[in-house]
C-alpha cells in the first residue's frame, strides 16, 4: 500500500490551511492508499484511510516513509517572517523524504515571505529534489522557473464547491488580522455606518478583541462552511487574509485586499487587484470605494494543463 503524507500548518484552526486540506483531500484518490496528515491535532470527519500523525512526533516518518512514499507540501510554509524555526521544521520533514528518495510535490506554495540567505539555499535544495511544484503567485515562479517540473496555477482551492448562499443586503465582512496597524484599522472601521460584521481568528480576536466595539463577531471554529457562508452572504468583504479573497473570487463577490504583506502583494500583482498597503500612515483616508475588486479568475485554464491527479494518483 502506497504512503501519502500531507504537511502544511494543519490542525491550528487557521482557514486557509484547513481549506488547503480539504481541497486537497478531494483531490486524491485514496484507493489502496494510507494518507498521513502531519497536524497539531486531528481532524474529524475524514475517510478511515486518513491517518493523523503529530507534528511534534516526526520522527516517525523515519519508518514510514520509503521510496514510493509521496510528500505533499501545502501553502506558505517555506517562510522565515517570524524566525526561521518554522522554516527548518518543515525543512527537516522534507529532508527524511530528500534522504528516502521519495516523491515530493509541492502544490499552492510561495516564497513571499522567505528572506534569509540559508533558508533560500535550503529551499532551493528542496526544489531541485521536487517531482513537481506548483506556484501560486506568478513572482515566486519566476524565482525559481528555472529549475525542473516548476509550474505556476491559481491557489488550489480554487476548486474547493460549496452550496448556494444567498447574499445578504448591506452587511460588510471585515476580515481582520492582527498588526500593529490593526487597531487603528478598526477605529476606521467603527467610525463607517454600515452594518458589518468582524470575522476573525481566535488568536487575533483575542488580541483585538478590547478594540471591538461592534459586538457582532464571528470566531472561526474550523467549520469551513460557516466561515465561507459568512463570506458569501456579505455585500463586501474587506480582508487581510489571503484564501477569504479566493471565496470572493471563485463566487465574483466584491472585495477589497488590506495588507502589507508580501503574500498578499504578490497575489494582487498576479491578478492585477488593487490593494491598500497597511504599512501606510493614511488608514482615516482610506476610500473603501476605490479598492473595491470585482472580478473572475480563469483558474480552470493553468490547473487542466498541469493534470495534478495524474501527478498524485501515480
Amino acid at each position: 500500500m502506497k504512503n501519502i503524507f500531507i504537511n502544511g500548518y494543519l490542525g491550528f484552526k487557521n482557514f486557509g490551511d484547513d481549506l488547503l486540506f480539504y481541497t486537497i483531500s478531494k483531490f486524491i484518490n485514496s484507493k489502496n492508499k494510507r494518507i498521513y496528515y502531519i497536524s497539531k491535532i486531528p481532524y474529524r470527519n475524514l475517510k478511515n484511510n486518513f491517518q493523523f500523525l503529530d507534528r511534534k512526533k516526526i520522527y516517525k516518518l523515519i519508518n514510514l516513509a520509503n521510496k514510493d512514499s509521496i510528500l505533499i507540501n501545502l501553502g506558505g510554509i517555506f517562510q522565515d517572517l517570524t524566525s526561521s524555526l518554522s522554516f527548518l521544521y518543515y525543512f527537516f520533514v522534507n529532508l527524511i523524504f530528500i534522504l528516502k528518495k521519495s516523491k515530493i510535490i509541492n502544490i499552492s506554495i510561495d516564497s513571499a515571505d522567505l528572506k534569509r540567505k540559508l533558508n533560500i539555499f535550503l529551499f532551493k535544495l528542496i526544489l531541485k529534489n521536487s517531482y513537481l511544484t506548483i506556484f501560486r503567485d506568478k513572482i515566486s515562479f519566476s524565482n525559481f522557473k528555472s529549475y525542473r517540473n516548476i509550474f505556476f496555477a491559481p491557489d488550489i482551492t480554487f476548486f474547493t464547491k460549496f452550496k448556494n448562499i444567498k447574499t445578504k443586503k448591506n452587511e460588510w465582512a471585515i476580515i481582520l488580522k492582527y498588526k500593529k496597524n490593526t487597531k487603528h484599522l478598526i477605529k476606521f472601521f467603527e467610525g463607517l455606518n454600515v452594518k458589518k460584521k468582524y470575522v476573525l481568528m481566535k488568536t487575533d480576536y483575542l488580541k483585538l478583541k478590547k478594540f471591538l466595539k461592534n459586538k457582532n463577531i464571528f470566531i472561526y471554529d474550523g467549520n469551513i462552511n460557516s466561515f465561507v457562508k459568512t463570506i458569501i452572504e456579505s455585500s463586501l468583504v474587506i480582508s487581510m487574509r489571503y484564501h477569504p479573497l479566493i471565496i470572493c473570487l471563485k463566487y465574483f463577490k466584491p472585495f477589497v485586499i488590506i495588507s502589507d504583506e508580501n503574500k498578499l502583494k504578490n497575489f494582487a500583482k498576479t491578478f492585477n487587484l488593487k490593494i491598500f498597503n497597511l504599512d501606510k500612515k493614511n488608514i482615516d483616508y482610506l476610500k473603501i470605494n476605490d479598492y473595491i475588486n470585482t472580478c473572475k479568475i480563469n483558474y480552470r485554464k493553468y490547473w487542466n494543463m498541469l493534470n495534478l491527479k495524474r501527478f498524485l494518483n501515480r
